[in-house]
């Protein structure tokens, strides 16, 4: 399966816990893997899930599965399958294009943001506090369940030439990310 996820906004360098900011790039994650999910009808597998009376299947087995303080998470790929994630990220910046650092920090520390933002959060101090679902996230929808699951990463990047916004919505140091996502059977990828 292939796909492509897109974020636009701050992508700070991961160097203190950033809990918001990871939080609310997931989001963005969310309103598009929710709108796969409704699309492919469970794009890899069902779960089940089996109730005193009845069953869960798909994502709100997985919902069931996966909650934290509150939150009820659907992550497309688990540790329970045999599966493994590819990432080809296109990262569009204004900085200078041959600066390996850049105005929001070094892009590996900005990667690492990126990475914790993909997948669920593994404890309560993984999200902002006093957070609770808002309408349309329960369940809430995020790629991974772990960030280890992503097996090759590539990163390009290039000089971001959309004229910059108005402030509050848009600042001079926001990236434009283009993530595309395959996701294979752990026994087909190739060394």
């Amino acid at each position: 399966m292939e796909l492509k996820l897109i974020y636009s906004g701050q992508l700070k360098a991961s160097n203190g816990s950033r809990v918001k900011e990871k939080h609310e790039i997931r989001q963005q994650f969310h309103k598009q893997l929710k709108r796969l999910w409704e699309v492919k009808r469970q794009p890899l597998r069902g779960s089940v899930i089996e109730l005193g009376g009845g069953s869960l299947t798909g994502p709100q087995a997985l919902a069931e599965r996966f909650q934290i303080c509150g939150y009820r998470f659907v992550p497309l790929v688990t540790d329970e399958y045999p599966l493994c994630v590819s990432l080809d990220v296109l990262f569009l910046r204004r900085d200078k294009i041959n600066a390996i650092r850049i105005a929001g920090g070094d892009i590996d520390n900005r990667i690492g943001t990126l990475f914790d933002a993909l997948r669920m959060p593994r404890d309560c101090s993984e999200l902002p506090a006093g957070a609770a679902p808002t309408e349309g996230e329960n369940p809430f929808y995020v790629l991974l369940q772990n960030d280890s699951l992503v097996v090759d990463l590539r990163v390009s990047t290039s000089l971001l030439l959309a004229p910059l916004g108005s402030p509050p919505t848009e600042y001079e140091n926001d990236v434009h990310l283009v993530i595309g996502v395959q996701i294979k059977p752990s026994g087909e990828w190739t060394a």
